[in-house]
């Protein structure tokens, strides 16, 4: 039966992306052209494609219409969302505070915290990672941002931040989208989540204590914002995304050790195996191994999976010449995952990423925070963050299995997580 719309393209992409991109990948090579409503769709597979795409011709290729529409009603027009030289400004405005060697204000609290949370596992004996690292990780993130006790604010969130997602992610695939001013978009209970998202992110927002980043933002003298609302969407989008993305990958990772304890042993020991001959560097960080891990981690099960990209000109990208409007959808699984260029790809084998490791085969693609100047401002501090988080944990306690425990099942959701319930074992680690 003729589809010309792609609609039954739109339901696989939904019921199961993984499937979806690889079908389509496997039936026409590198560079796929499907349609989607009214819109020419590419999902380009090749690193030297991706490389033109996010990095040589990055000006050409903005955030999509639809994904820029879902967004704005929770998140404003932060830095997520806009594109050309309001792009530029914010991203000047914010790079002193996110950028590489600038220090993550410290929080004695938070680490308090975070080896309390992991004590009242130990003493349980066994947790639900999901639910456990969703937590955790909203208070770690908190801390840095607010700077101050975010303890009444995590369970109202952590609801919260789970209607949005799941929100966002049936508007994303809906047929029809209603306009922003529309007062009947979506369900009541969708409606009340976002004032309630906007509502606390603003008590958040003024109640910030001196020195955090969220005060950096609403300092009129300091790198951020010029106006109060543009500095609030940013804190919003650093909120949303910045939780959402790390607790699933943070959950991959204390999977992955507890799968692997030999990697728990490397961690403590401060050594690691031979790199293997197909491997990659990373960048340097206070624990190479620690670093290793979670971003081998983040190669198998990249959170943020799937990169949209809209055309605004005529362009061509590997042979191939798109039209403005043009859709480009780039998979990280199929790009992360190609034996092309890694060995034993579906493997974890986080020597890849030590720094005294040889690269992989050129060009190895790796862009779980994306790629070129567009990529996630906060990376560092999401890799100083998790580094540190899965050290303590390491250090305080032994990461098992339940006997028989099936690997977790991928979740596509707005980002990639593993279906819940993810149980795990907590010991005290033994003084050694």
């Amino acid at each position: 039966m003729s589809d010309p719309y792609g609609w039954q393209h739109l339901r696989n992409m939904r019921e199961d992306p993984n499937r979806f991109f690889r079908a389509l990948h496997g039936e026409q090579g590198d560079v796929a052209r499907f349609p989607l409503g009214t819109h020419t769709c590419w999902s380009f597979a090749h690193p030297q494609a991706v490389h033109q795409i996010l990095v040589g011709d990055w000006r050409l290729f903005h955030k999509t219409t639809r994904f820029r529409q879902i967004h704005a009603r929770a998140l404003g027009s932060g830095l997520l969302l806009v594109d050309g030289d309001e792009w530029v400004r914010q991203r000047q405005q914010l790079q002193p505070i996110f950028g590489p060697g600038t220090p993550i204000p410290d929080s004695l609290p938070a680490h308090a915290g975070w080896k309390a949370r992991l004590t009242r596992w130990a003493q349980q004996g066994q947790v639900d990672l999901d639910r456990e690292l969703r937590e955790g990780w909203l208070e770690q993130l908190l801390w840095p941002l607010a700077g101050i006790d975010p303890a009444p604010w995590i369970t109202p969130l952590r609801q919260i931040m789970h209607t949005l997602r799941q929100t966002l992610l049936n508007q994303l695939f809906q047929v029809l989208l209603p306009p922003r001013w529309w007062p009947f978009w979506g369900t009541r209970q969708e409606r009340q989540a976002v004032r309630a998202f906007r509502h606390i992110t603003l008590e958040i927002w003024t109640q910030a204590a001196p020195g955090s980043l969220y005060h950096q933002l609403r300092e009129p003298t300091g790198h951020g914002p010029q106006n109060a609302q543009r500095g609030l969407d940013q804190a919003r989008m650093l909120l949303f995304n910045g939780y959402e993305t790390m607790a699933c990958g943070l959950t991959w990772s204390f999977w992955h050790l507890a799968r692997h304890p030999k990697w728990q042993a490397q961690i403590l020991a401060g050594t690691a195996p031979s790199p293997a001959p197909t491997s990659r560097a990373s960048p340097a960080h206070p624990s190479p191994i620690v670093s290793a891990c979670w971003h081998e981690t983040l190669r198998l099960y990249p959170p943020a999976y799937l990169l949209s990209r809209e055309a605004t000109a005529a362009v061509e990208v590997a042979g191939h010449r798109l039209s403005p409007g043009d859709q480009v959808f780039l998979f990280l699984p199929l790009l992360h995952r190609d034996p092309r260029w890694y060995q034993s790809a579906d493997a974890f084998h986080p020597e890849r990423f030590l720094p005294s490791a040889n690269n992989c085969v050129a060009p190895a693609p790796f862009l779980p925070f994306g790629l070129g100047p567009r990529h996630c401002a906060g990376k560092s501090w999401a890799d100083t963050l998790a580094g540190r988080m899965l050290h303590t944990a390491v250090a305080q306690c032994e990461l098992t299995l339940p006997p028989d425990t099936p690997d977790p099942t991928p979740c596509w959701g707005l980002s990639l997580a593993p279906r819940p319930p993810v149980p795990i074992r907590v010991a005290p680690r033994r003084a050694q």
